[in-house]
């Protein structure tokens, strides 16, 4: 069984390995620039924001965990005095929060400028814009001057923040439920490999299908324009009716990717959506035999509910 295992386990190392070393050979360009610092300054700003988020949301889970305690009890001094650090909270993470977004988007706008003018340089240097058409591997050159660098500068942000913020709520939240409940996070282990599992059978399809769909909406956004550019030829040689065939059987084929698109899409939303829903009650179930048997108190109870959302959050970043 190892050795029939091996070469698969091989083969995914190397696509791995050659992603990566592709991914680099981008993103060193502006993180390696005359911008560098300028970009790593931002960056840290950027982490020190979502760290303290990751604080705010761990403070917010103590808090509500007494004031759902004073609710239950009746506790009005406590339950107002809660109110009160709420609001304090809140007033720290908003900005906080807002701020976030606005750097992640505002570095990803001087990456994709930099990068954008790195490549427009190249792709005039030397009649590039010329030679490139006789090289059939590269299709779209206009596409992927202005999109591909667009998904790549914010997708790779994106990434990098989800990838960060889940580890900080990871290590934030799994002690806090860990001191709660041990059962409930062997139940939230199992769960989200489950999740995970589950997730990447269905949409691995999806991945080749949204590329597909990204170049055959190209080729058709090019048939159209190449019958804008070359509109007194066609009309002189009476090509309508080639010119349109070639647009249709492009935006054909842009349907008939999409459809299969939809259908994969369907698939991984019973999955998903079902997950999502079950997640509502799981910790409920798990802590209710606590609190009906008096072992808990009330807060405690949503205090797991909440960790138990932000530990599987973390752990179910594939989901």
């Amino acid at each position: 069984m190892v050795r029939a295992d091996r070469p698969i386990v091989e083969r995914f190392s190397r696509v791995d390995r050659r992603l990566l070393k592709q991914f680099w050979a981008i993103a060193k360009l502006y993180w390696f620039s005359e911008e560098r610092w300028k970009a790593r300054g931002i960056l840290a700003l950027l982490l020190v924001l979502l760290i303290s988020f990751t604080v705010m949301n761990a403070v917010l889970n103590f808090v509500g965990r007494d004031f759902f305690t004073a609710l239950s009890e009746r506790n009005v001094p406590e339950f107002y005095r809660m109110v009160l650090i709420y609001f304090g909270v809140f007033v720290v993470a908003i900005p906080v929060s807002v701020f976030y977004v606005y750097v992640r988007d505002k570095l990803g706008l001087y990456w994709r400028q930099w990068l954008t003018k790195y490549f427009l340089d190249r792709y005039f240097h030397n009649r590039a814009y010329y030679d490139i058409n006789a090289i059939s591997a590269i299709d779209n050159p206009d596409q992927r001057i202005s999109e591909d660098i667009r998904a790549f500068t914010v997708s790779s942000l994106r990434f990098l923040t989800t990838i960060v913020f889940s580890a900080s709520q990871l290590i934030a939240f799994s002690g806090i439920l860990w001191s709660i409940s041990i059962p409930l996070v062997l139940v939230l282990v199992g769960y989200a490999a489950v999740g995970t599992i589950g997730t990447v059978w269905f949409g691995k399809r999806l991945i080749g299908l949204n590329y597909n769909q990204l170049r055959r909406e190209a080729d058709f956004r090019y048939g159209l324009v190449h019958v804008r550019d070359n509109a007194e030829s066609i009309a002189f040689y009476r090509g309508e009716e080639q010119e349109s065939n070639q647009v249709k059987r492009r935006f054909s084929e842009a349907i008939r990717n999409f459809n299969f698109l939809i259908g994969w899409q369907r698939n991984l939303n019973f999955f998903t959506t079902g997950y999502d829903y079950l997640i509502i009650v799981l910790p409920f179930l798990v802590m209710a035999p606590l609190y009906f048997a008096e072992q808990v108190e009330f807060g405690v109870v949503t205090q797991a509910n909440s960790a138990f959302s932000q530990v599987l959050s973390a752990v179910s970043v594939i989901v």
